[in-house]
């Protein structure tokens, strides 16, 4: 009898101890497998945001290089008319700058409070821009300059917001 007591005791004593270490290594397991799919989904979203801002930064850089043209021929840009190239530009921002919206509320979830404030900032800028060159405060090569530094600003900080965040780990 002592000897069925003494099986029964360590089997018990052995089960006990395998559920405890699998408990613990099936939680670590997930936890690192949340972990990178959650740094792998921040990735994902910092992807889309640069490759949206590098759009827009580049249909600016080409409005503004050719209204910098315009004024040193000292050609009326009002005179000036525009192709279907130019047409295709202003759907294609218009796009961007929709997505960019789109990011901006989603931000606070997938990337971080600065970038929210950041992506926020820079379209009330833009919309303030716009606004002032309408009222005429402004002339459209001030506008189309300042539009393309404030995104060339907006890309370098995400950039460098994203390299902060997404550098602790390692893979």
């Amino acid at each position: 009898m002592m000897d069925l007591a003494d099986i029964l005791l360590k089997t018990f004593i052995g089960a006990i101890s395998g559920l405890i270490v699998s408990f613990f290594t099936t939680k670590y397991t997930l936890n690192k497998f949340y972990h990178e799919k959650w740094w792998d989904k921040r990735m994902e979203f910092f992807k889309e945001l640069t490759d949206t801002l590098y759009k827009i930064k580049k249909i600016e850089k080409r409005w503004y290089d050719d209204q910098s043209e315009l004024a040193t021929r000292k050609i009326d840009t009002n005179s000036v008319s525009h192709d279907e190239e130019y047409t295709q530009m202003d759907i294609d921002y218009e796009a961007q700058i929709e997505a960019l919206k789109r990011i901006h509320e989603l931000s606070p979830l997938f990337l971080s409070d600065k970038c929210h404030i950041l992506i926020g900032n820079y379209l009330s800028n833009q919309t303030h821009l716009l606004e002032c060159y309408v009222r005429d405060e402004i002339d459209i090569l001030k506008a189309h300059e300042d539009s393309y530094s404030d995104t060339e600003k907006l890309f370098e900080e995400i950039i460098q917001e994203s390299i902060r965040l997404l550098k602790p780990h390692r893979r």
